[in-house]
């Protein structure tokens, strides 16, 4: 449920809602749920199974104040080109105390350390920020919230690896065998497991969780 497990469920909003799987989901835990994004073949993907999607860019739609209980966004932070707008006006729409999630690639990830300019979350000109930690947690909190969890998320290493090192390949005119893929991508989850034991902000993903003051 993207981590909104309120009791009792109210009225969400899932920011970049792509396909609208998790209004579908939030909606059979009895969620209100609705979604916003501004491209046209996800909003009509996402209508086609019946969930409840505006289209258009999030500020410029001018939605009621404080008219959701949580407001969900993954994988969106990393694309905007204005990430405070994005958030105040996320501050604007939730209800005071209302709970804000956050899904977003870790600029201080582990593979980012091994392979820095090659690293698949780093994906120009896609992504205009990739955020440390740190750097999240501070434009969260001027936005106008307070972070009640903050924490990284591993298991994915073995596919960002296989990614990055397709993306090293291209760069440097080389081709890949099978066998080295899989290597890099066994490698890499054992890697991230015990990098991660040492260094719990080393995940792949942040998850950021937070209310409005």
């Amino acid at each position: 449920t993207m981590y909104v497990d309120l009791d009792p469920p109210g009225r969400s909003l899932d920011v970049g809602c792509g396909n609208g799987a998790v209004i579908e989901q939030l909606t059979r835990y009895g969620w209100k749920a609705e979604g916003q994004e501004v491209d046209r073949a996800a909003v009509d993907a996402a209508r086609v199974r019946g969930v409840d999607v505006l289209h258009g860019d999030l500020v410029s739609l001018s939605l009621e104040a404080h008219s959701y209980d949580a407001i969900t966004a993954r994988h969106v932070v990393e694309h905007v080109h204005d990430v405070r707008a994005l958030l105040r006006e996320m501050h604007r729409l939730i209800q005071q105390h209302g709970k804000v999630v956050l899904v977003t690639p870790n600029a201080r990830s582990h593979l980012h350390d091994q392979f820095g300019q090659d690293w698949r979350g780093l994906e120009p000109p896609r992504h205009n920020f990739v955020f440390s930690p740190s750097a999240l947690r501070r434009v969260v909190i001027e936005s106008g919230f307070d972070v009640i969890r903050h924490v990284t998320l591993g298991g994915r290493a073995w596919e960002i690896a296989v990614e990055s090192e397709l993306v090293r390949s291209r760069r440097k005119g080389k081709l890949l065998s099978r066998k080295r893929l899989l290597a890099a991508a066994i490698t890499a989850q054992w890697r991230e497991r015990w990098a991660m034991r040492r260094d719990p902000l080393c995940g792949e993903l942040q998850l950021l969780v937070c209310i409005s003051r």
